[in-house]
């Protein structure tokens, strides 16, 4: 997965030793280039104050990258008054020392008017991205379906028609149009640090809940950031943050996503593994038949005449075989890994294993081959486990099938 910076805003022109700031001093915000950074003027990276709905009373956060919230490396502001389109003065409400390797700024229920693909993404997509295959394009600060459809045409126009787009809601904008981003993207994830500075503390779990049942009914892949940020400084999380990660998997997040703790914290393998361990035994309460029921039962999929397609109609009988026989696993055959996306929205038991058979592309001059591609991206998706088949094996219903429940084997699976 490759990150967009996107219109995220960040403080500029820092000075080499972190700036300290103190609480009930001021402070103002300029959209100047040329300022240096200080603890009474801090540059940021927007054109103008205009339009962007800052008034006196919001709230402004300013902290490191990947921030947690808890460290005496970030400020909160107030804005005090306007003073022109470029400048605003704010009040500090904490003392602090603003100190990291980037300072982002979030303007509390901002109108963002900024690209969703600044140019250093699009160049970093072109020279980096495009060199490397990535699989996923991550949209910072995704607002609506229309980011998403101008991310998809610009990777379709630099030739990643193949890339999919995971969609990005960590701020209001984006929450109030989770629906149409959701429809748009291929993957959606709730970044929560981000979103924590938008949304009252007392709310944050409405529109977490929410936004896991939206997708999970609608069959979207959907990830959640910001879970265990003690482990940034200590060994062990806190009951509250293993607690939250067991619920993520109960509520059906299909995948949780490290920030802070690996990217800084001092103990990223035991966060890893940590993490690790909390799902496996979340994963073994999960109650797969009550949620199989559920979304049946919401589709309207047990009425006598349901409008289903055939595709989705097979997953939801392989899922109901499956868990009436206590298979052992669920294998599925597949090109462009459709068919395992259905049987995962089910939620079944049983690991999915994917065989991925590969598919040979044209453009007129050179031939591409999309197995390992498509088998990596069905990652995203919870339960499944792919493996990419060898197609000189001949049929899939032959040795192809033997090879694939060889794999399982020796994955511990049967």
């Amino acid at each position: 997965m490759m990150d967009s910076l996107g219109p995220e805003i960040v403080v500029m022109n820092r000075p080499s030793k972190p700036i300290t700031l103190e609480a009930g001093q001021t402070v103002r915000l300029v959209c100047d280039s040329s300022q240096q950074a200080s603890k009474d003027v801090l540059p940021i990276s927007y054109p103008s104050l205009s339009g962007t709905g800052l008034q006196p009373g919001r709230s402004v956060f300013v902290g490191q990258y990947l921030f947690t919230g808890s460290e005496t490396t970030s400020a909160y502001l107030t804005v005090q008054h306007i003073e022109s389109e470029t400048s605003a003065v704010c009040i500090v409400q904490n003392s602090c020392k603003l100190e990291g390797i980037q300072l982002t700024v979030h303007i509390g229920n901002m109108k963002n008017t900024a690209p969703i693909l600044a140019e250093r993404d699009k160049q970093a997509l072109q020279t980096f991205g495009k060199p490397n295959k990535i699989d996923f394009v991550a949209l910072s600060f995704c607002r609506n379906a229309q980011d998403v459809k101008d991310a998809r045409a610009f990777l379709n126009s630099i030739g990643m028609q193949g890339t999919k787009i995971v969609g990005k809601i960590e701020n209001m904008e984006g929450l109030v149009n989770y629906k149409e981003i959701m429809n748009a993207c291929d993957v959606v994830l709730l970044s929560r640090g981000s979103m924590g500075n938008c949304v009252d503390p007392e709310k944050m779990f409405l529109a977490q809940k929410m936004l896991l049942r939206e997708c999970n009914l609608a069959g979207k892949p959907i990830y959640v950031t910001r879970v265990v940020d003690t482990m940034v400084d200590a060994p062990r999380p806190t009951r509250a943050e293993a607690t939250d990660v067991a619920n993520l998997v109960l509520d059906g997040a299909d995948g949780i996503v490290l920030g802070s703790e690996t990217f800084r914290g001092k103990f990223p393998v035991a966060t890893v593994e940590t993490v690790l361990a909390i799902c496996r035994q979340a994963e073994k309460c999960f109650d797969s038949f009550a949620y199989y029921n559920s979304v049946m039962d919401f589709a309207g999929f047990h009425s006598i005449n349901p409008n289903i397609g055939k595709t989705e109609a097979l997953a939801t009988a392989a899922v109901r075989a499956a868990t009436k026989l206590k298979a052992a696993m669920i294998v599925v055959f597949t090109v462009t890994g459709r068919s395992a996306s259905f049987i995962a929205k089910y939620r079944p038991k049983q690991p999915i294993l994917t065989v991925v058979v590969p598919r040979l592309s044209t453009n007129g001059l050179k031939w591409h081959c999309t197995g390992d591609f498509v088998a990596r991206q069905c990652l995203q998706y919870r339960g499944v486990l792919p493996v990419c088949a060898d197609p000189s094996l001949g049929s899939p219903d032959g040795a192809i099938l033997k090879a694939a429940l060889q794999s399982a084997h020796e994955r511990g699976l049967t």
